[in-house]
């Protein structure tokens, strides 16, 4: 569980860096609802 987390972190900071965050994090999103 906790390495899932991680992983999500780390890509969602991955993603921050380039310019496809606003796709990532709406799935994110819709994954949480």
């Amino acid at each position: 569980m906790l390495d899932e987390f991680h992983y999500c972190l780390t890509s969602f900071m991955m993603n921050l860096k380039s310019d496809n965050w606003q796709p990532f994090v709406k799935q994110i999103l819709l994954s949480i609802v």
